[in-house]
């Protein structure tokens, strides 16, 4: 089981399809984690899954149709046009809220606590450098990239020893 990080923008800023490839490739370039860790690029055009997320949000009650809809109008989006023109608008908003989601990355096995060390502390460098927000959802928060700690929050290592055998006895 690996430890997930997720690297977005900060609200309301949304990057072109270009600008994230770039940034995706930057990433990779400048912290070589692409054999240690697994890393996912999300997709950056709008699609369906930005519709669902808001639908989602509206049942939920995390936010109301009238929020998205005084949204929509302040920035002359037509989402009530069609499926393309409500992704677009569900996008936006969805950025403004918690900005752009650009990457998954699972760090390496919890048994190799050094090379877990080592990647965090790039990703985290990296975050910093590029103006990322960088979020664990594990815990459900940003992580401070100024005082982000050794390891990620809520990661444990692998035990190095097994537990002792338990011994059951039925009288």
């Amino acid at each position: 089981m690996s430890y997930d990080l997720t690297l977005r923008t900060a609200r309301g800023t949304i990057l072109s399809p270009i600008a994230g490839r770039e940034l995706l490739d930057a990433f990779r370039r400048e912290t070589g984690l692409d054999g240690p860790c697994e890393i996912t690029a999300f997709e950056l055009e709008p699609s369906a899954l930005d519709a669902n997320c808001v639908e989602a949000g509206f049942e939920s009650g995390e936010f109301s149709r009238g929020e998205f809809t005084s949204f929509c109008n302040e920035r002359d989006l037509r989402p009530d046009l069609d499926k393309e023109h409500f992704s677009v608008a569900a996008q936006q908003f969805l950025a403004a809220r918690d900005g752009q989601e650009l990457m998954s990355i699972a760090l390496p096995p919890a048994k190799l606590v050094q090379a877990v060390r080592d990647a965090y502390r790039l990703v985290v460098d990296f975050a910093r450098r590029h103006d990322l927000v960088l979020d664990d959802p594990q815990i459900g928060q940003n992580i401070d990239t100024q005082n982000p700690g050794e390891f990620p929050p809520m990661w444990k290592s692998a035990p190095t020893t097994l537990p002792p055998k338990r011994r059951w006895f039925s009288w």
